[in-house]
């Protein structure tokens, strides 16, 4: 089975400029991360977060390393330590670089584009 690492960080620097850009403001004052950093075998990614509560509590987790399983040829997957708010839809279209929730725990970060019948929460 094939794993990666991939490294989930928050970026202080886009957490300014995601402030600004998006004009998002987190209860207390205090600016909301919309951005986030992906390292990938020492190639970095940046990823726009959705606005919706999995997003938020996925935010909460960060940051963290995980070793990655293949699935499929078109996707990595991680399961979280704890389950994550779920709003689940069918997507019917995947894209490279999409970044989802299967189930309530499963992070999936998509790295080819293809249809698809199954629902899923996404994050970014």
């Amino acid at each position: 089975m094939l794993k990666k690492t991939f490294i989930f960080t928050a970026i202080s620097t886009v957490l300014i400029v995601g402030a600004l850009l998006y004009g998002q403001v987190a209860s207390g004052g205090a600016p909301e991360v919309k951005k986030m950093e992906i390292t990938v075998n020492n190639h970095s990614f940046s990823v726009l977060l959705e606005s919706n509560k999995t997003a938020a509590a996925f935010r909460k987790l960060l940051p963290f390393e995980a070793s990655m399983s293949d699935l499929n040829h078109n996707e990595k997957y991680y399961y979280l330590p704890q389950d994550l708010p779920v709003n689940a839809r069918q997507v019917s279209q995947i894209h490279a670089g999409d970044i989802m929730l299967f189930g309530n725990n499963c992070l999936v970060l998509f790295y080819k584009s293809f249809s698809t019948p199954y629902a899923y929460t996404p994050i970014g």
